[in-house]
């Protein structure tokens, strides 16, 4: 494994780290399943193994590591990754100590210190804003850290779920700032850029990369939320963050694979080998969402339905109970769109409504989005989840900032452990429609250029009653090409099956200097699962249980969601998994 996740084992009345455990939700997002969880006072077993591989440390781990364990992990192979803040008996070791802010800051300014992280950010983020769309980072040397943001939005009455999740509710990190410069043997990464002290955020010493507040746990608060009563909790954009995090850490290892001298050439770039997110090599997905809040009269509405089946995006329709018919759900079918619940009141009405819908339907829906407008139901945070559960839906949404994947979502039980929820959370939609005589047509190009450079997920809203010719205009002119086009089911039944650890894992391993072996593991199969390679040069050889590449399996790739250029490939994997080896002549290495 190259990613080894110390399991945390503080109590669970103990603040520091409570998410933390949860790292294994970006990494999975990021397609990086060849992970573990492993015992801290095993750590003999483990650290001694041959190979790169990066060990992430949570916060409630660290603040029990003394001087004496510190400099164990600086003499041990691997890059350390230790989730601050660090206890008392560490500061000594370190050159200074942190002094968390009281009460805590909720928002700070942090610049990118190193060079190589600020060059290779430029170009990923800048340009994606607009509309439901977070993240508007116009200068790559800028990050934000800010807790979720609570808006009013009063909906209805009735909740029940009041106690589900309530332990998402608060942050368990809190920033810090250090006392003294750092010392001469550190390299700050990331820097607090305010007024308040310049606190150090991420620095690294020796093998050890640290941060001082708990960045992990900050990380992956969006992936939990707690039941919310007249609010919407939005994030900023913390995907900067994750992006950068996991970019270090594929860098730190085609670096410890160079360092060992183990391989040279494409052979150290299968370090930073990942599953792409889509099939065949594509570079990202597009779903047009149509929420049918007004029964279309248009007459242009047959038209709109025939362009998005000619551009072979993938179509579902949202549906109100109060919006069903036999024909309008049957004009949706006969062009290939998913019907999905729009839910008004969710609780305690939702199988009403479901089955007001269902029956002008074909098929059974199979998830819901909710209809935000005041007096309804709305976005409720862990209690939608809690209901799409009971539901048996296999996708809703997450209105953090993970919206630019799909992904899923925890809950923390009471006695602190994490519990994956079993459905999809599909990204929040980018609407098309700013108000009944107003579009963004012009606003959201630039965001949908930098959605597909960086292979997300997009999901285009309109309303099927409103500026319909300018939404065909749009599909037939403004999306880039070479995207997959899927429905909502189709792009979480994918997501399910290949970014969902326990259904696929994998192994990257090299028997010598010039040959490179991955073994993949999944109970079903997999139609054009890719493998995305960072490298200029493809491998002179590529087999998958000992059948040869085909030309067509292979395709070179300029940009991606964490390196510019490489080759994707892509194989039929049958149940049970495969093995792929790759290999370079010996005298080239």
């Amino acid at each position: 494994m190259r990613f080894l996740i110390v399991q945390n084992v503080v109590s669970s009345d103990e603040p520091y780290g409570r998410f933390s455990a949860g790292m294994y939700l970006i990494l999975e997002k990021f397609g990086l399943h060849d992970f573990c969880e492993v015992d801290w006072q095993r750590r003999e077993e483990w650290s001694s193994r041959s190979g790169p591989y990066v060990v992430l440390v949570p916060a409630g781990v660290t603040r029990s590591l003394s001087p004496g364990d510190l400099q164990w992990i600086t003499e041990q192979q691997g890059i350390w990754f230790l989730e601050g803040p660090w206890g008392e008996s560490a500061n000594s070791w370190f050159g200074f100590a942190c002094e968390s802010y009281d009460p805590p800051l909720s928002s700070s300014c942090a610049s990118i210190c190193d060079n190589s992280l600020r060059q290779w950010l430029n170009g990923y983020l800048a340009g994606i804003h607009g509309p439901s769309n977070s993240g508007a980072y116009e200068s790559p040397d800028t990050l934000w850290i800010r807790d979720r943001v609570r808006v009013e939005r009063r909906q209805t009455e009735i909740l029940s779920l009041h106690q589900c999740n309530q332990r998402a509710k608060d942050p368990s990190w809190k920033l810090s700032r250090t006392k003294t410069q750092l010392p001469v043997d550190t390299t700050a990464l990331i820097r607090e850029a305010d007024n308040y002290g310049r606190s150090v955020l991420l620095f690294r010493k020796a093998n050890l990369v640290v941060s001082t507040f708990e960045l992990f746990s900050y990380l992956v608060q969006d992936y939990t939320a707690e039941t919310m009563h007249h609010e919407y909790a939005f994030s900023n954009d913390r995907y900067p963050w994750e992006i950068l995090l996991v970019h270090y850490m594929l860098s730190s290892l085609q670096q410890q694979l160079l360092d060992q001298a183990q391989a040279g050439g494409v052979l150290r770039d299968l370090a930073a080998i990942r599953i792409a997110p889509w099939p065949y090599g594509k570079q990202y997905a597009v779903t047009v969402r149509h929420d049918v809040d007004r029964i279309p009269k248009d007459p242009s509405f047959p038209r709109l339905l025939e362009i998005g089946r000619q551009a072979t995006v993938g179509v579902y329709s949202c549906f109100l109970a109060s919006t069903a018919n036999a024909k309008t759900i049957t004009q949706f079918e006969k062009n290939n769109a998913e019907i999905a619940y729009h839910s008004m009141h969710l609780e305690p009405e939702a199988r009403t409504e479901i089955n007001a819908i269902e029956k002008h339907s074909s098929k059974p829906m199979r998830g819901f989005f909710v209809h935000g407008n005041p007096g309804f139901y709305g976005w409720r945070g862990a209690a939608n989840w809690e209901i799409a559960q009971e539901l048996g839906f296999e996708y809703c949404e997450n209105l953090s900032s993970m919206r630019y994947f799909p992904g899923r979502a925890f809950k923390l039980d009471d006695n602190g452990s994490l519990k994956a929820y079993p459905f999809v959370c599909l990204p929040h939609h980018i609407s098309f429609d700013k108000n009944k005589t107003v579009n963004r047509a012009n606003e959201i190009t630039r965001s949908v250029q930098v959605i597909a450079r960086n292979q997300m997920h997009l999901i285009l809203m309109n309303h099927p009653d409103l500026h319909n010719q300018a939404f065909m205009q749009f599909l037939t002119e403004n999306l880039p090409e070479d995207y997959i086009g899927w429905t909502a089911l189709e792009v979480s039944r994918w997501w399910r099956k290949t970014h969902f650890s326990e259904n696929l894992q994998y192994e990257v391993s090299w028997e010598n200097r010039w040959r490179a072996e991955i073994v993949l593991r999944t109970d079903e199969p997999i139609p054009g699962l890719t493998l995305e390679i960072p490298a200029a040069v493809l491998p002179e050889k590529i087999e998958m249980d000992g059948q040869p590449l085909l030309p067509e399996q292979i395709r070179p790739f300029d940009t991606s969601a964490l390196c510019s250029r490489g080759w994707r490939i892509w194989f039929d994997i049958p149940a049970g998994g495969a093995r792929v080896v790759f290999e370079i002549p010996e005298e080239s290495v």
